[in-house]
């Protein structure tokens, strides 16, 4: 089973914010707050197990780049499959070229 069926499994589907955050157009970053939150954390609480500084964890959270470091900690600290981590990532930004075309932009 992946990383959001596990995630869909941890939430109820009557929790629209966290369904919403599981769509795979929104990154790894908002799986990632999703994720902490269910489990009582978050990404300052989160910097300090992986080892970064927590500026680090809450850029991810709130949009940034998933790094091939990041990726390899978060499954080493919290078994989150860095494949699926990366597909979420893929998703995001196929998402938002799909919207390029869509608007005339490119």
């Amino acid at each position: 089973m992946g990383v959001i069926e596990d995630m869909r499994n941890m939430i109820e589907l009557t929790d629209e914010p966290a369904c919403e955050a599981l769509q795979t157009s929104s990154g790894a970053g908002v799986f990632l707050k999703t994720y902490l939150e269910s489990l009582g954390s978050n990404p300052t609480q989160a910097a300090a197990v992986l080892g970064v500084n927590s500026s680090t964890t809450k850029r991810l959270c709130d949009g940034g780049a998933l790094t091939i470091e990041m990726a390899a900690k978060l499954h080493k600290y919290y078994n989150l499959c860095s494949y699926d981590l990366f597909e979420l990532e893929a998703s995001r930004k196929a998402t938002k070229a799909r919207q390029l075309i869509e608007q005339g932009l490119v």
